[in-house]
């Protein structure tokens, strides 16, 4: 509400301002537009009324100023006087100490005459600065008016006795000007501000319909549009009609004026010269001739130059007249054209040699014309850049606008939108925000402080922390999966406080919020068997996790859309209006057509936005009947094994074996090409499906199999997921229907041939089936994911086994290189392994005497210590310092029993046995202790094997387990986008334990591969700089991650070593040592 409120408020400040500045704009139009019609005169040939005329300044009455620093006389001066003051920061700025104007009559002289000027604060002094110093920390700078200097001015002329006196206050058709930078500058530069000022007013107008938009609740575009159109042509065409007839006015006026005058002068001179003129201005020939021949010549040429000064502000204004509206708009409005005075032929050269000389009004005069195109390029390039950017918020608005909202357990493959609450993932946890300690999946924490003091105070961002994580989205059918790397966040939640100098503030999307989010459904690398939320694949597409709700996010996106449009519409129209006025062209209607530009660009835009739209809306209708479509075939293909199963079990019930033959015949008669027959198919199949749960319930033998009971569960997915995809398709179509029949759409769908779809009109009730337990969530549909490359058996680098340096107890491992080391006996030497190995070769069972000798905790002891004494390099020598550390002599021996058999093993089995005498170990009286002799043997030599080190991870995690601690580190880490290193150090480490190049390369293609994370970029770094204490310390941040991308890179390091029977001793050690560090179960 209370953004509306806002909205409503800058609605109302934005109209006025955009109001005022188009005033502005026709203001300075005019002005223009008022100059260009007084043509430039001489003093001698002034006539009361509006003038322009041209001299050098000079004293009046020996009357001059002294300007205050130069102390130069003049009869205008502006004083500027500025300190330099210093921040808290050292910057420098200039502060107004003392800003003084003042002026005096003086007079314009030219060749032929003199007149005196009366200045007064009404009038544009429009000089250029000719004094600037700086003394210490100030500065002073002067413009002035100096004697001799050759300044333009447009006033007003009176007659005070015999005089002529230019006065600025007196009323008339011109504004008061005193320039030196001559009439064409003047008028240019009010061309120009007239174009900015008219750009600027229509970009603010238009952002003043964006509020009203937000206001009221308006998102769609072609009612913007509407709007826009009334509103910017409404104005134009107001101030285009105002200032065609505020000129056309104003120019008749002062034509009846200066007519009036100069017939006064003419019949006064006829009079001196001893003859008459009665005012006829046919009659009236050269002023050479009588009466006027008895005048002086200078008399004579006066009344000459102001007779053709007057009929070329005559002509002036007739052409004026006879241009597009005003021919039109003249006589409606009642004004009359002024006739046309004669001219002698002699004069009428005058006339046009003087017209010669006048030069049209240009915008870019004295410049390039290379700077004129540049900046019109730029003005449509700019127009076309924020117009991709609107249609990209439009776009994404009107994909939301479309898209029906799915259930959480109904999402299929695709473009998917769900609402739901946000709840943590199964051994995840949200994190706490810093302001709000309210748990969050995402939250920006920002830390600014103040700098700098008083009006040069500014804030500067000192910390800027953003953090997200995955969470799911709940609904009434389920949750789904949202991993919103990657998406535009769009939290509601904000909160701020300031501590001094200092500000914090935190924006957050919480726990047990109402989500809204729409993007890519795809299969979830977790799980491979159900769908997740995630970036699309293609940027065309939003990708949008908020906590606002539906609407407020259309509403966001489309007033983003407008905004970018607005500036696009300006931009062009920017560009038109530059393009005029390089060719001299400023009537209104070249601001009425440049601005129509814009509705007739965004008219086409929207058609081309609504047709997309219905091509879209009917792809999801087909698309969400092709996934209904290849589930009914999967169950159709499913009935032939069902039958031969069932018939198998129940060859003395004939009855029942032809009732499910008679329900299996029944649906294969039925052809499914389209709902209607779909539909059909459907409630036969949902009959048989009932019927066959009903029989299964009443057959124990058919309710012992764990065949027909899995075939049963798969039954019952498929059922469930028509009956979830169904409401999917018949939302799509609704939206379709309606979208192709409401208004103007459905014109666009008729031209272009949009039919209308059918519902899909069979409805079923989710199954359940008595005793069956549904572990697995329903089949997705969706495109097949290929699968892993198949790995050949992995032997080790050549003759070495990766051993590094133990440099404290327990589980540190320092950072030093690997280490060479005698080969481990699954180890194949050299790049010719044979055929069986390269294929990969089987694990064989572990023999049967071992794995019954570990039942008690004392044998699980003495293979523990078996396990690792066959790791370590323990010699002859060496067997009582292992008496010593093991300390029981009966133990001892078992041990000494056990080693060579543990050696014969293939050593892939190592693992399989410690897991074996884990549990024994855990029943033993202290299982500490043997913890501790286990880290002691482990340190009995220089080097740690890989598989020692997944023991000593699987120690810490035993000593964990007994004190009820064995949880992951708190999260810090919410993106392995942050841990490019560490992510690339494992995915090099596990797949680098190769035998062949090829094997670690395409290992690590695959590891890269499954971890499709945004931003996340994994190189391979060569094995031999792959340090074991760089690889630990890598565990020590990855650990850190939140639970669903550690356990994502446990996936990907398992899916890169391939099948137990495809990888090595090696890789299999590490990649247990992986999951131990991660928390995460292989």
């Amino acid at each position: 509400m209370l953004g509306r409120v806002f909205a409503g408020l800058f609605f109302a400040i934005f109209l006025a301002l955009g109001l005022w500045l188009e005033s502005l704009s026709f203001g300075w139009l005019r002005e223009m537009r008022q100059m260009s019609r007084i043509p430039q005169t001489q003093v001698h040939a002034i006539l009361p009324g509006e003038v322009n005329v041209v001299g050098k300044a000079s004293a009046f009455g020996g009357n001059v100023l002294s300007a205050p620093h130069s102390q130069k006389s003049c009869f205008y001066y502006r004083y500027l006087e500025e300190k330099e003051k210093r921040d808290s920061e050292g910057k420098t700025s200039w502060v107004t100490v003392r800003d003084e104007t003042e002026f005096i009559n003086f007079s314009l002289t030219d060749e032929t005459g003199q007149v005196r000027l009366q200045p007064n604060p009404l009038v544009d002094f429009s000089l250029p600065k000719v004094f600037r110093t700086k003394k210490g920390n100030r500065r002073y700078t002067e413009w002035r008016i100096d004697p001799d200097d050759t300044i333009t001015i447009v006033g007003f002329a009176q007659t005070e006795g015999n005089s002529m006196v230019i006065d600025f206050s007196a009323p008339g058709d011109y504004t008061p000007i005193i320039s030196s930078y001559g009439a064409l500058s003047e008028r240019g530069d009010k061309a120009m501000f007239s174009i900015l000022g008219s750009w600027g007013g229509l970009l603010i107008i238009s952002m003043s319909l964006v509020c009203l938009c937000r206001m009221v609740g308006i998102h769609r575009l072609l009612l913007y549009l509407i709007l826009l159109s009334i509103l910017q042509f409404g104005m134009l065409a107001y101030y285009g009609l105002r200032l065609v007839y505020e000129d056309l006015n104003g120019a008749g006026d002062r034509i009846a004026r200066q007519k009036k005058s100069l017939e006064g002068i003419i019949t006064a001179k006829a009079k001196q010269a001893g003859g008459a003129w009665e005012g006829n201005w046919k009659q009236l020939s050269s002023f050479e001739s009588k009466p006027f021949a008895n005048l002086p010549s200078a008399g004579r040429h006066r009344l000459t130059r102001m007779r053709v000064d007057l009929v070329r502000s005559q002509e002036r204004t007739i052409r004026q007249f006879e241009a597009f509206p005003e021919f039109i708009l003249a006589p409606l409005m009642g004004l009359k054209k002024p006739d046309a005075l004669p001219l002698p032929e002699a004069d009428r050269a005058m006339l046009g040699a003087l017209e010669e000389e006048y030069v049209e009004t240009e915008i870019f005069r004295g410049r390039s014309k290379m700077f004129g195109w540049g900046l019109i390029g730029f003005g449509l390039l700019a127009g076309f850049g924020t117009t991709w950017l609107g249609v990209r918020q439009i776009k994404f608005k009107r994909c939301i606008e479309n898209l029906p909202t799915s259930k959480a357990s109904g999402v299929v493959y695709g473009l998917a939108e769900v609402k739901g609450k946000a709840v943590d993932m199964e051994g995840s946890e949200a994190a706490r925000g810093p302001l709000s300690f309210s748990p969050c999946y995402y939250y920006r924490y920002v830390v600014k402080e103040k700098v700098g003091s008083d009006k040069n105070a500014k804030w500067v961002v000192r910390e800027d922390i953003t953090l997200n994580q995955t969470f799911l989205c709940e609904d009434h059918t389920g949750t789904i999966r949202i991993d919103p790397m990657g998406a535009d966040l769009m939290a509601k939640h904000t909160l701020s406080r300031r501590e001094g100098r200092w500000s914090y503030s935190e924006t957050s999307i919480r726990r047990g919020d109402e989500i809204y989010a729409i993007g890519q459904a795809a299969v979830d690398p977790l799980t491979e068997t159900t769908l997740y939320l995630g970036k699309p694949g293609e940027s065309q597409f939003p990708f949008i996790v908020s906590n606002f709700s539906e609407f407020e996010i259309m509403m966001k996106k489309a007033l983003a859309g407008m905004t970018s449009l607005n500036f696009a519409f300006s931009s062009v129209v920017l560009g038109i209006l530059f393009l005029a006025g390089m060719f001299g062209s400023f009537a209104p209607t070249d601001y009425l057509f440049a601005t129509l530009v814009g509705p007739i660009f965004l008219a086409l835009l929207t058609v081309i936005l609504h047709y997309n739209d219905m091509i879209f809306l009917r792809q999801l209708v087909d698309r969400n009947w092709s996934n209904i479509d290849v589930s009914l075939k999967k169950r159709f293909d499913l009935l032939p094994n069902l039958q031969r199963i069932v018939s198998s079990y129940l060859e003395h019930e004939e009855n029942v074996q032809t009732e499910i033959a008679k329900l299996r015949s029944s649906l294969s008669e039925t052809t499914v090409t389209d709902p209607e027959s779909a539909a059909s198919y459907m409630k036969q199949e949902h009959a048989f499906a009932t019927r066959f749960l009903a029989i299964r319930e009443n057959y124990p033998d058919l309710k012992a199999s764990e065949l027909v009971t899995q075939m049963s569960r798969v039954l019952i997915e498929l059922e469930n997921e028509i009956a979830l995809m169904r409401e999917g398709y018949n939302d799509a179509v609704e939206t379709y229907n309606t979208r192709i029949q409401s208004v103007p759409d459905t014109f666009l769908a008729r031209s272009c041939g949009f039919q209308e779809k059918n519902f899909l009109a069979f409805e079923s009730a989710i199954l359940s089936a008595p005793d069956i337990k549904l572990g697995q969530p329903p089949p997705v549909v969706a495109p097949a994911k290929p699968a892993p490359p198949k790995q050949s058996y992995q032997q080790q680098m050549q003759g070495k086994s990766i051993r590094a340096s133990v440099s404290s107890p327990a589980t540190a491992v320092a950072s030093t290189a690997v280490t060479d080391a005698p080969a481990s006996p699954d180890a194949t030497a050299g790049e010719n392994a044979p055929a069986d190995l390269a294929e990969g070769t089987p694990i064989p069972d572990l023999p049967a005497e071992l794995v019954a000798s570990i039942t008690e905790p004392a044998e699980a002891e003495a293979m523990l210590y078996a396990l690792v004494v066959d790791e370590t390099r323990f010699t002859t020598e060496d067997i009582p310092k292992m008496g010593a550390i093991i300390d029981s002599e009966d133990i001892g021996k078992r041990v000494m029993a056990l080693t060579p058999q543990i050696d014969a093993l293939d050593k892939r089995l190592k693992l399989a046995l410690l897991d074996r005498a884990l549990p024994g170990m855990r029943a033993a009286n202290e299982p500490g202790t043997i913890s501790d002799k286990l880290r002691k043997l482990i340190e009995h030599d220089s080097s740690i094997s890989l598989f020692e080190y997944a023991l000593l991870q699987i120690l810490e995690r035993e000593d964990a387990r007994r004190a009820d601690n064995d949880r992951p580190p708190i999260t810090q880490y919410y993106s392995a986008a942050l841990l490019d290193r560490e992510v690339s150090l494992i995915a090099s480490f596990v797949t680098g334990l190769a035998a062949h190049e090829s094997l670690a390369q395409s290992g690590f293609e695959t590891f890269k591969s499954t971890t499709t994370q945004p931003g996340l970029d994994i190189e391979r770094i060569p094995f031999a700089d792959c340090s074991f204490g760089e690889v630990d310390e890598a565990f020590g941040k990855l650990s850190l991650l939140d639970q669903s991308r550690r356990t994502l890179l446990v996936k990907a390091a398992a899916q890169s070593v391939g099948t137990r029977e495809q990888a090595t001793a090696n890789q299999l050690d590490f990649l247990r040592a992986i999951s131990e560090r991660l928390h995460v179960a292989l």
